[in-house]
């Protein structure tokens, strides 16, 4: 799968990659997300109700990722360049809009799933117009974090400093949430970014990973049926 980012990969130090297929990840869900909604029968439980658990894990993985960024990332990255702090704020105001979004997504699928006749109709245009709304803020948000996190990776950090931030990020992650991550970020990578992350995967990740990326599959079916659709029409 082709990276999903305006950043030109070529600019990225090798420590940060991994953030951009985790992007690539996040920019993939929101798109499938609104091929999804775009595509639903809102008068199938069984489909809104298999929608509305794909975004559930989207939604908790998104909200685990800025929770890591503006709690370690962010004043990680203000220690080495004060001058970052401006931008680590407009970043966490990015997170609190992107967060309302989210909320107005999973409150509409809530009420999808119990309206009828007109009001489900009208609950329905609804969702796609907040669908729509959280892609677009959300690629806006990404493109412009990663720009700056390059940058900054470049002028403030020797790459020796980048790799023992990322490595002291990577050990923060709890055992439970690499077990989502892991699948989910390796669902959006190229076969060359698989193979440079399972090298780097710790040997009881790498064991059980077989287990967690069924599982994932499986719960996570409708948004890659989505996200292939969305490739194939783009």
């Amino acid at each position: 799968m082709t990276t999903m980012t305006t950043t030109p990969v070529s600019t990225v130090p090798d420590a940060l990659r991994p953030l951009l297929v985790v992007h690539t990840a996040f920019r993939r869900d929101a798109r499938a997300l609104r091929t999804a909604i775009d595509g639903l029968d809102p008068a199938d439980p069984r489909e809104v109700e298999e929608l509305a658990s794909c975004f559930a894990l989207t939604e908790e993985l998104l909200a685990a990722h800025h929770h890591h960024e503006d709690h370690r990332l962010w004043p990680m990255v203000v220690a080495q360049d004060p001058d970052f702090e401006t931008h680590a704020a407009r970043l966490e105001t990015d997170h609190l809009a992107l967060g309302r979004l989210l909320t107005e997504v999973r409150g509409g699928l809530a009420h999808l799933a119990v309206a009828t006749g007109e009001a489900r109709s009208r609950a329905h245009r609804r969702l796609v117009g907040s669908a729509a709304a959280l892609e677009a803020h959300l690629a806006e948000h990404l493109d412009r974090e990663e720009a700056l996190l390059v940058a900054v990776a470049h002028t403030s950090f020797t790459p020796e400093e980048l790799e023992t931030a990322t490595r002291q990020l990577a050990k923060a992650v709890r055992w439970r949430e690499a077990l989502q991550v892991v699948p989910w970020a390796l669902s959006a990578a190229t076969p060359d970014e698989r193979r440079e992350a399972m090298a780097s995967l710790p040997a009881p990740v790498r064991l059980v990973l077989p287990l967690a990326e069924g599982r994932f599959r499986r719960r996570f079916g409708l948004f890659l049926r989505s996200a292939r659709r969305s490739r194939l029409a783009a």
